[in-house]
This record gives structure tokens, C-alpha cells and sequence, in this order.
């Protein structure tokens, strides 16, 4: 499971499966969804005090409060982390441009008061 990392994989793994990446929720480390990766990266950008790490807002110059983890599955891995940082500084408000941007794309949102938001259609 991961918490806070940026991936890139291709190919599959001995059984023949694409391989799979879990996202733990930032606070309880609980699994929130599972993603097959074949091709494609995915970022988890995380800003939860608790662990230190901190993710600062570039238009207030405060550290983001409101969103714990954002990740998103793209077919760059480069992508990926541009958008899971932008989309946790934005929270839900960023879903909609991301979905405009990337129609192929998936992300996952978690915001401090424990909602979650997805969009896109790659995770089990």
C-alpha cells in the first residue's frame, strides 16, 4: 500500500496480472482502492501535518488543510504528479477541470472531514 509516492509500471507481473498498487487512507491506513498498473502512472500527493508532510497552497503561501491525499492514474507518470498536487490544493473544485483535461483519466480525493471524491473508471 502506499501513502505518498509517484509509480510507472509496464508489463505484468509472474501470474501474468498487471500489477497493483493500493492507496491507504492518509489518517487510518485503511485501503481506499486498488489500481492495476500496465502502462500508465499514478501519484499520490499527501499533505497531513501528522506525518510532516506538507503541501503549500501557491496562491495563499499556507500549507493545504482541507485535502489530505489526492491521486490520479494518467498515462504519464509526469502527469500524474502535476495533476495530484494541483488537485489537492484544489480539492473538488478541481475535479471537473481534471475530468475535461484527462476523459481517460482516474483520481481519488480525500478532504480533512473524511469525503471521498472519485472520478474515472480505473480502480477496483
Amino acid at each position: 500500500m502506499v501513502a505518498r509516492a509517484a509509480f510507472f509500471a509496464f508489463g505484468h507481473n509472474a501470474d501474468g496480472e498487471s500489477w497493483k498498487v493500493a492507496i491507504a487512507h492518509p489518517i487510518s491506513g485503511q485501503a481506499l482502492a486498488t489500481i492495476p498498473l500496465d502502462g500508465c502512472g499514478l501519484s499520490v500527493s499527501e499533505s497531513t501535518p501528522v506525518e510532516g508532510r506538507k503541501t503549500v497552497d501557491p496562491l495563499t503561501g499556507e500549507t493545504v488543510q482541507r485535502n489530505l491525499l489526492a491521486a490520479v492514474v494518467l498515462p504519464s507518470p509526469t502527469d500524474a504528479e502535476a495533476w495530484s498536487t494541483a488537485l489537492l490544493v484544489l480539492g473538488e473544485e478541481g475535479l471537473p477541470l481534471f475530468e475535461r483535461h484527462n476523459p481517460n483519466g482516474w483520481a481519488l480525493l480525500v478532504g480533512n472531514e473524511g469525503k471521498i471524491w472519485q472520478v474515472g473508471e480505473n480502480a477496483n
